[in-house]
């Protein structure tokens, strides 16, 4: 795999790709990509006039990210993987899910394994049973027979498929958006790959790395493609529909998908991809044309920060740090044999200046923890006069605080990984710094003279 050039991105014709040129071939497309970019914003509006009110209100929220945080009760769980039984019962016959599940009962019908699908569906039993004969399907034909019923890890991929993880094509960021979500970037520009099978088991890998987080099953993640000058697509799309295909089989929800361009020809590849979306997809679908410097604009109004993306200042060059240190990551944990179903598909976090950093016994100099501390000395007053679920709601309102700047809240495992804290865990960290906070004003002789 040769090192990424700017020229690249551009093959033996650059000027193919900027409707500025005036080549014979720009002029006789124009038409073409008007057409197409009509066609998109009509199915985009046929797609709406099909929602109910709720479903379109639902689709809005969560592309904006101010979606409500899902509570799940463990009697609606157990009433859902019962629906979710039935469903599967009713179409599995001939699927690779039937195979799978002669294979090993056991992993097909695991309740978080299930759960996830669900999660990804909104809790339709209905959608999620689909989804799942899908999943199977996809994973017996990229990885064959005797890996459906095992976890996928990075020992699976062959060099070919590793240069497809390496080349950064698809990065899933270390910053995540307002919301807390995760953000998939794709840069479709760098695609380049032996057989489209590598490509989709490179993805198919980064899918598994979200899906291992909870909290993004919960949330989603949102997915952007960025084909702006020397990014867009010098295959020409090929290979699309399966990788859209894909995604759309993986137990994650997709909060908003997000196609950036400078050129209306990319809206051909749009209709593509909405034609085989259902409708509550479309709800979530939005294409921006304009410069580079327009879309990232855009793009922050949905709550996904400039910075955070993979670019260099130009925007005529990808930044690779961070995708190649997160690939040594994975390569060094297979060769030190640390490589199991639990670990195998973790995306290492690595912490962004909006974090908020908990390490035992140290007082953090870090951005994200400053303006955690900022926040706590502003509402300490009214912590201390406040009832039990007033100080519940006092801390939830700093923990949303910190995340709407685009922080999480993360602490070192025992390996020295960073990993996120949990809500509980957040709010009893929360009440302890409230505590020292208000002994340390106690003591204070300001306070004492005001005594």
């Amino acid at each position: 795999m040769s090192c990424f050039q700017p020229s690249q991105c551009f093959g033996k014709h650059p000027q193919s790709y900027f409707p500025g040129n005036s080549s014979s071939t720009e002029s006789s497309t124009s038409d073409v990509d008007h057409q197409a970019k009509e066609e998109v914003d009509a199915l985009l509006s046929e797609s709406m006039a099909q929602l109910s009110f709720q479903e379109r209100k639902s689709g809005q929220e969560a592309l904006h990210g101010v979606s409500k945080e899902m509570v799940e009760t463990m009697s609606e769980i157990n009433a859902w993987l019962t629906d979710l039984d039935i469903h599967l019962e009713s179409i599995k016959q001939g699927s690779v899910y039937e195979t799978a599940e002669a294979m090993d009962s056991s992993f097909v019908r695991d309740r978080d394994f299930r759960l996830s699908f669900l999660r990804s569906n909104r809790y339709s039993a209905k959608a999620a049973a689909k989804q799942i004969l899908n999943f199977f399907f996809w994973k017996l034909h990229l990885f064959g027979r005797e890996k459906l019923v095992k976890e996928i890890t990075f020992s699976d991929l062959d060099d070919d498929d590793r240069d497809c993880l390496k080349n950064g094509c698809m990065q899933i960021l270390a910053t995540t958006d307002r919301a807390g979500r995760q953000i998939l970037f794709h840069l479709p520009g760098l695609r380049e790959f032996k057989v489209l099978d590598n490509e989709l088991r490179a993805r198919f890998f980064l899918l598994m790395c979200l899906w291992n987080s909870e909290e993004t099953q919960r949330k989603g993640f949102v997915y952007v493609t960025y084909a702006i000058g020397c990014f867009q697509d010098k295959t020409n799309g090929a290979g699309f529909l399966e990788t859209t295909k894909l995604v759309l089989a993986f137990p994650l929800f997709v909060a908003g998908i997000h196609e950036c361009t400078d050129h209306p020809t990319q809206y051909v590849i749009g209709r593509a991809a909405i034609q085989i979306m259902p409708p509550s997809f479309r709800a979530r679908f939005k294409v921006h044309l304009g410069s580079g410097q327009e879309c990232q604009y855009i793009l922050s109004t949905f709550g996904i920060p400039r910075q955070a993306l993979p670019l260099s200042p130009d925007n005529s060059k990808p930044k690779l740090e961070e995708q190649l240190v997160w690939y040594d990551e994975c390569r060094q944990r297979e060769e030190s044999g640390q490589i199991n179903s639990q670990n195998s598909a973790v995306f290492p976090i690595r912490p962004s200046a909006n974090d908020v950093l908990f390490v035992y016994g140290q007082k953090m100099t870090h951005p994200g923890n400053d303006l955690f501390r900022a926040l706590l000395k502003e509402r300490s007053e009214k912590y201390s006069m406040g009832s039990s679920q007033q100080k519940t709601e006092i801390s939830d309102e700093i923990i949303n605080d910190i995340k709407r700047a685009g922080g999480r809240f993360l602490k070192q495992d025992s390996n020295g990984l960073w990993v996120e804290v949990t809500l509980d865990e957040i709010r009893r960290k929360l009440g302890q710094m409230f505590r020292s906070l208000l002994e340390k004003y106690e003591h204070s002789p300001f306070i004492q003279a005001r005594l």
